[in-house]
């Protein structure tokens, strides 16, 4: 079975929220903080029969990234996560709120989205520092509503800690395989603590 849904159903069968992010960059520190685990979707490819249902919505021109998306949220994965994340990368994401929402709706699927844009400003053009602090306002507002959690900026200091050593352990894993002193391979077996977030 797809280990993206077994992964989904492990984390829910714990108890807890799962939402789906695409595309790379979701804000997990803050998912992590209000207790909502976020499952970035990505690499899907392999792990779909076809994209039959992605192509009753999207071009045939469109990225296979996109289309593995669409195809996993409007099969086996839209049935299981608690929410849906994404933001405007690329032209094709900045419309697939809309095009997954009524793919979901055409069958009875509530999913809740949850959809901020990022202004794509050159430096100095203008400063948006302030409509982004806007949007992600909003995009707090609307998680502590729907999952009836309470964001907490002590929450989320320990949540940036936790992730920012995770990233620092992977860097020294990265600098040991680049250097030659172990492998991929190693990783599991390697003395250096867990860096999973607890």
């Amino acid at each position: 079975m797809n280990s993206t849904i077994n992964k989904i159903k492990i984390i829910k069968d714990s108890g807890k929220k799962v939402i789906g992010c695409f595309p790379l960059y979701p804000p997990l520190e803050l998912f992590h903080s209000m207790d909502i685990v976020p499952v970035v979707l990505w690499g899907l490819d392999g792990a779909l029969a076809g994209v039959r249902e992605s192509d009753r919505h999207l071009q045939n021109y469109v990225c296979s990234v996109a289309r593995h998306l669409t195809e996993f949220v409007l099969t086996d994965g839209g049935k299981l996560l608690d929410g849906l994340f994404m933001y405007n990368a690329c032209d094709t994401l900045r419309n697939l709120p809309e095009i997954l929402e009524c793919g979901l709706g055409e069958k009875d699927i509530n999913v809740p989205l949850f959809n901020i844009h990022i202004p794509a400003m050159y430096t100095g053009q203008t400063d948006s520092s302030q409509y982004l602090r806007d949007e992600m306002t909003g995009f707090v507002s609307k998680l502590e509503q729907e999952y009836g959690v309470a964001y907490s900026e002590k929450r989320f200091r320990e949540s940036a800690d936790l992730y920012r050593e995770m990233r620092s352990l992977s860097l020294e894993l990265d600098t040991l395989v680049s250097s030659g002193r172990i492998g991929f391979g190693d990783f599991p077996g390697s003395s250096m603590r867990d860096t999973s977030c607890r």
